[in-house]
């Protein structure tokens, strides 16, 4: 790894300082990557992280994906519907709908 870091004890932190002339280093996962190449991969302790909750829209539509096939339905029009509702509510502000014409 060969970067420069500082540990905190109060606030239990590390400062990776990265020389200029690492420019494969852009983001924090290239530091952990390298962590991970120094210590070894497999040497890491396998757990699931706590951020990969589903989203309530997926788990919503997954219910509901799972009561219509129940029924003998086809649920594929459900994934065009949220697919749709994503989309358009993260539309940019001035790109969304005003129904003006213009």
């Amino acid at each position: 790894m060969q970067l420069p870091t500082t540990y905190a004890k109060e606030d239990s932190t590390i400062c990776v300082s990265v020389p200029p002339t690492r420019s494969d280093v852009l983001h924090p996962c290239d530091v952990m990557e390298d962590v991970g190449i120094a210590f070894g991969y497999n040497e890491i302790p396998k757990r699931k992280p706590v951020s990969l909750k589903p989203l309530p829209l997926n788990e919503r539509s997954d219910l509901i994906r799972l009561e219509i096939s129940s029924k003998g339905k086809h649920t594929h029009p459900l994934s065009a519907i949220r697919a749709a509702a994503v989309t358009y509510r993260w539309r940019p502000v001035h790109q969304q709908n005003t129904g003006s014409s213009g």
